[in-house]
């Protein structure tokens, strides 16, 4: 059976359906895909990569808005120590715990209720979805491929106008420099009276047939051209681009539905499962509510009970805090009476500790150096008693036992 504020067998790390339940909120579909939206994620259908977006917002939310608990009142005790005619403040806080403590009363058992899930409209739906999406995109890459092919064929076509006048300049050519020749055998054949000859029959042919084979090549040649910017138009207008991407997009498209039928059937499985686990949570939140109200009391008992101890701890602790406020008065008292009984010199000798090694490490080593020196006189002393007394000397070790501090304290203290 549960434990206080346990709900068995849950998983909140990677399912937001039991996290939401260990949360105690409705893990419905339908409210998920309220909560979805709210976190700005769009289409939720209820996918392993939304459920975790899901569930790590979630998280976050319930994070920023946990309730901060009550401050505890304090006391302040200030607590001024003067050194060397400077004043040193040092503030102790005490911690009163809150003596209130309210016991919730349990809300009403949860009530859950996954609403039915319409497998065939949402499958209609989506498909439409898909539908529009590729048709768009099939409809914007044909326009684009239309758009392309047209432009070819304006550019070939305009450069197809251009070679009949090119290759007409030609020939005018061709018959310009055969008129010349003509011109230039007649003179010839004149020249040298042969104009009635079979010579300037022969050179006259000779000429003709020339001009021809120069037509007839230019001819030839304007031909190939004008079949090379046709095989070029055929080939910019060939649908074989289209229907290669028509193809490819409409087996995209297939998948996209077939996935979309089984995310469905995952859907409508995932649903009926939800109906019985929201049945079973709603069981256990009731026995959890009703152990956790007896838990509270009990835990209300103790929280008595300690509070009665920290009350004698808190007086324990006091006291301590008096005494150690009397031994840092008793502290200060002698550090003043020590001052201002040094010599100059030993004045001197602790600023310069003091700014050397910090004022507390300086009054530690002046403190073992008055010690030494207050040894060293009690010695001197009971040596001089001994020698005055006829007393033979001592050998090795002897003399009064170490003043503590305490005692020196209490000593030069007026």
């Amino acid at each position: 059976m549960p434990q206080r504020g346990e709900i068995m067998n849950l998983n909140v790390n990677t399912s937001v359906v039991d996290y939401m339940k260990s949360q105690k909120m409705d893990s419905s579909f339908a409210n998920r895909s309220k909560l979805a939206q709210t976190h700005k994620i769009n289409n939720y259908t209820g996918t392993a990569a939304q459920n975790i977006q899901l569930m790590n917002a979630l998280k976050a939310q319930a994070k920023n808005t946990q309730t901060t608990t009550t401050k505890p009142k304090t006391s302040t005790t200030n607590n001024k120590k003067t050194t060397n005619n400077k004043k040193t403040t040092t503030t102790t806080t005490t911690t009163k715990p809150n003596t209130t403590t309210t016991v919730q009363t349990p809300p009403p058992p949860v009530q859950t209720q996954t609403p039915a899930f319409d497998q065939e409209a949402y499958t209609k739906n989506q498909q439409e979805q898909i539908n529009n999406m590729y048709d768009q995109q099939k409809n914007a890459e044909l326009e684009r491929l239309k758009a392309a092919q047209d432009k070819a064929v304006a550019e070939i076509n305009q450069q197809k106008e251009q070679v009949a006048p090119q290759y007409q300049q030609a020939r005018n050519q061709t018959d310009a420099v055969n008129a010349q020749n003509v011109q230039r055998l007649r003179e010839a054949m004149a020249a040298n009276g042969l104009s009635s000859s079979g010579e300037n029959v022969t050179a006259n042919v000779s000429l003709n047939n020339e001009r021809q084979n120069s037509l007839n090549t230019l001819n030839l040649q304007e031909q190939q051209t004008m079949d090379d910017f046709n095989r070029r138009i055929t080939d910019a207008q060939n649908p074989d681009a289209q229907n290669a991407y028509i193809n490819q997009l409409e087996a995209e498209r297939a998948r996209a539905l077939l996935e979309i039928g089984m995310r469905a059937d995952e859907i409508g499985y995932s649903r009926g499962r939800d109906s019985m686990l929201d049945q079973r949570y709603q069981d256990e939140t009731n026995y959890s509510r009703g152990r956790d109200s007896i838990l509270d009391q009990r835990y209300q008992d103790q929280v008595d009970y300690s509070r009665g101890r920290d009350k004698i701890d808190d007086d324990w602790r006091q006291k301590e805090f008096d005494n150690r406020q009397k031994e840092a008065e008793a502290e200060r008292k002698w550090r003043e009476y020590a001052f201002n009984n040094m010599s100059a010199s030993e004045k001197a000798q602790l600023e310069w500790a003091k700014k050397q090694y910090g004022e507390e490490a300086a009054w530690r080593m002046y403190q073992m150096q008055y010690q030494g020196n207050l040894q060293n006189s009690m010695n001197q002393s009971q040596q001089n008693y001994y020698n005055n007394s006829g007393f033979p000397a001592q050998q090795g070790g002897g003399g009064t036992q170490t003043t503590t501090r305490r005692n020196q304290q209490a000593t030069l203290i007026p």
